[in-house]
């Protein structure tokens, strides 16, 4: 296996622009939101760099440290030939850093632990409901918090 750069050369090659700023990357590790990481390299690059991919690129590892660091150069030497194969491999990498967005149904599946207290299944109940992205009224709240002590009342009865 040969050592160095998975970039292939023409992204050696290109160079961005005289009146271009430091950006300032959000470091990724491997670790948190790989999508927020994403879009928000993609942003500071828009804004400091340029909108050219193969600058996007050459920019990308300097916005990793750590693992994923190591995991872009793990990559074979000049074998990465666009930013979107780039941003595919790492997407496919750190999959399973992927948020799972919070749905409704979450609140219906919730259910009390054996040895939880109502008041802290209630917080928890609480706080998964206001990570929905489609926002409940207090009404539509109540009415699935209810529903979900009743069935836990129901099944801790039987």
């Amino acid at each position: 296996m040969e050592f160095g750069s998975p970039l292939c050369d023409e992204f050696h090659l290109c160079m961005p622009p005289p009146d271009y700023k430091d950006p300032k990357f959000y470091k990724f590790s491997g670790e948190g939101d790989l999508r927020r990481h994403l879009q928000g390299f993609k942003d500071e690059c828009e804004l400091k760099i340029s909108v050219d991919s193969r600058l996007q690129a050459k920019f990308f590892p300097h916005s990793l440290e750590e693992e994923a660091h190591e995991w872009f150069y793990s990559l074979l030497k000049r074998s990465i030939t666009s930013f979107r194969e780039l941003s595919n491999l790492f997407l496919d990498q750190y999959k399973n850093n992927i948020k799972h967005e919070v749905m409704v149904s979450d609140l219906c599946a919730m259910r009390q632990g054996n040895n939880e207290s109502l008041e802290k299944f209630v917080v928890w109940f609480k706080k998964t409901w206001q990570q929905i992205k489609t926002k409940l009224t207090k009404k539509r709240g109540k009415q699935y918090l209810q529903r979900c002590c009743y069935i836990i009342f129901t099944i801790s009865c039987c």
